[in-house]
C-alpha cells in the first residue's frame, strides 16, 4: 500500500479568452489557493480512476452522488494524481504520493 495526501483546489478561476485578443493562448484554469484536505490516505498506487473516485467517496471527499462520468483522473504516474470536472475541465484537486 501507498500512502498519499489529498491537495484541494479550493479557490479556481477560468481566465477566459475575452475576444479582443483572440491569438492570445493563455486561456484556462488558474489554481489560486489550496489546501490539504486529507494528511494522509492508505491505497495502492496502481489505482484506476473508478478505484480512485470510489476512495474519495470513501473518505468524504466526494459525495456518494458523484458518478464515473463527472470526474477525469489524469493519472500519469510521476506521484501526482490530478482530478478535474469531466464538464468544463475545472481542476478540483490532487492525490500526491508521499510514501511507496
Amino acid at each position: 500500500m501507498a500512502k498519499f495526501k489529498l491537495i484541494d483546489y479550493f479557490d479556481v478561476w477560468y481566465e477566459g479568452n475575452d475576444g479582443d485578443h483572440p491569438q492570445e493562448d493563455d486561456a484556462g484554469w488558474q489554481v489560486n489557493n489550496l489546501c490539504t484536505a486529507i494528511e494522509e490516505i492508505e491505497a495502492p498506487e496502481d489505482m484506476g480512476s473508478e478505484e480512485i473516485i470510489d476512495l474519495l467517496k470513501k473518505e468524504g471527499y466526494l459525495l456518494p452522488s458523484v458518478e464515473y462520468s463527472d470526474i477525469d483522473v489524469w493519472n500519469e504516474g510521476g506521484g501526482f494524481i490530478e482530478l478535474c470536472m469531466a464538464k468544463n475541465g475545472c481542476p478540483m484537486g490532487r492525490l500526491e504520493l508521499i510514501q511507496d
